[in-house]
């Protein structure tokens, strides 16, 4: 897990832009969330990082699991055309499910009440390219969904419970 830590960013000849990453990095606790982010990427074969921008205006990074999230990908530089993430909250716990659609240009956030999906605010940034970026592990070419690094335990699971539940 040590080996998976940011420790700084090197941009050569812009000591400025450097210290100004890190400043943005360790603002957004992210020393602390990028090992949820590593964690959730080993175990789920992905996880988002999602940029927005805070109260004050400043950057805002975001760690969030694959669960409920579809991501579009381009074919050619793997970049995220666009992201769907839908937040599920049971109206017992005192709220409707949430969903963020982010694309390059605007976010479109919607809520659901009673069944139905209804638009909510929609966040004009013209950033050129979608606030979003995947943490694949162990992508390969033509195949960039990842895989988990629990994959070879699992195969031994389901058959140990194959054994024990035919017995």
């Amino acid at each position: 897990d040590e080996r998976l830590d940011v420790e700084g960013f090197w941009i050569a000849g812009a000591a400025k832009e450097r210290a100004a990453l890190w400043e943005m990095w360790q603002r957004n606790g992210m020393d602390q969330n990028s090992h949820f982010a590593i964690k959730e990427m080993l175990v789920h074969k992905r996880s988002y990082l999602i940029i927005g921008e805070d109260d004050d205006g400043k950057a805002l990074i975001t760690v969030h699991s694959a669960a409920g999230i579809y991501a579009e990908h381009d074919p050619l530089t793997r970049k995220i055309r666009r992201l769907f993430h839908v937040w599920e909250k049971p109206e017992t716990e005192g709220g409707p499910a949430r969903a963020t659609l982010y694309t390059k240009n605007y976010n479109q956030d919607y809520t659901r009440k009673g069944g139905q999906w209804l638009l909510g605010e929609r966040l004009d940034h013209n950033f050129g390219v979608c606030p979003a970026v995947a943490l694949i592990n162990r992508a390969m070419i033509g195949d960039y969904r990842g895989r988990s690094q629990m994959d070879h335990v699992v195969k031994h699971q389901d058959a140990a419970a194959r054994i024990l539940t035919n017995m």
